[in-house]
């Protein structure tokens, strides 16, 4: 069976460095920061279980206040929405003596704009006055404040907020900034530079769009090699839309031999790592698949064994359900 691992063709950098050292050393604070940029996706690829991992290892208001995020999230199963509230409760007032007195902490005035834009902690929502939060923050140079507002808006300072953002290293903002700038051959360059720090700091997405441009030469020269490295890399670190054009390239022997186990293997682990909203579309494909190549059917047997030695038997028919 052909199997493409990220693993095997390219090395995916270690995000272990001195600020997580220093967390697993027992050093609180930098367990509360490690939260921070792990939910909000700062200087690394943003990860839910690890922002609650370190979360939880801090009393710093800023990480309850993640921690409350995390067990709110609906991709955290179960959620825990009543647990969430009250640590949100508990964490505003000192949030809010952060952020409003003196010059002001950014990291908690970003936070209770969360408060006011979502109604957290028994806040009364308000969007005008998340706004401003925001726009304070961003005007003292929070990159997390700067893509916030970005997302909400089309004019040309939005493109501007995504420079900051992306400055701050916000993994997110980079990636958004380098899809814009990929859409003009002049600025490819810069759009190839963020994605490739993008990908350095873990983001799937970067790596999935790096493919993409070394399997059409936009902006390097082409090559499908580093483009199968790259999109096998954006697989390995949970993007379904790079298992599912993994599964479509073995199928059909796009790059490397066609293999009917290997694709469908690809196409299981796609509907395992699927959320809610992405699973009908990724059962859509399977049942499509099963519709006009039905002899491929009959090899499903083999790639869930395949993939059941990964997941267990529990996973994989929860996401077949």
């Amino acid at each position: 069976m052909v199997w493409v691992s990220a693993q095997e063709v390219a090395p995916v950098p270690s995000q272990s460095d001195a600020l997580e050292r220093a967390a697993a050393a027992g050093d609180t604070a930098a367990c509360g920061r490690l939260a921070v940029q792990y939910w909000w996706g700062i200087a690394r690829a943003p990860n839910r279980e690890r922002a609650l991992f370190w979360a939880e290892r801090s009393s710093d208001p800023l990480a309850q206040f993640i921690r409350a995020e995390c067990l709110a999230d609906w991709r955290m199963l179960p959620p825990q929405p009543r647990r969430a509230d009250s640590l949100a409760a508990a964490a505003l007032l000192p949030l809010q003596r952060r952020a409003l007195e003196g010059d002001g902490d950014l990291d908690a005035t970003v936070a209770l704009a969360e408060y006011y834009r979502r109604g957290l902690g028994g806040v009364v929502p308000s969007e005008d006055t998340a706004t401003a939060l925001l726009e304070r923050a961003a005007a003292r140079g929070s990159p997390r404040a700067a893509f916030l507002l970005a997302l909400g808006r089309t004019d040309s300072t939005a493109q501007a907020m995504l420079e900051q953002a992306s400055a701050g290293e916000v993994v997110a903002a980079m990636v958004l900034r380098a899809r814009h700038l990929l859409a003009d051959t002049a600025t490819a360059g810069r759009a190839l530079r963020l994605l490739e720090r993008a990908d350095q700091l873990g983001s799937p997405d970067a790596a999935l769009l790096l493919g993409g441009c070394y399997d059409s030469g936009t902006g390097v020269v082409r090559n499908p090699v580093r483009a199968l490295q790259s999109i096998a890399i954006a697989a390995d670190r949970g993007s379904v839309a790079a298992m599912v054009e993994l599964w479509y390239r073995t199928l059909h022997g796009i790059g490397m031999p066609s293999d009917t186990v290997g694709a469908l293997v690809w196409l299981l682990r796609a509907l395992a790592e699927s959320s809610r909203n992405d699973r009908s579309a990724v059962v859509d494909l399977a049942v499509a698949l099963c519709d006009t190549l039905p002899m491929v059917t009959r090899r499903f047997g083999d790639a869930a064994a395949v993939i059941a030695r990964w997941y267990g038997l529990e996973r994989l028919d929860s996401a077949a359900r």
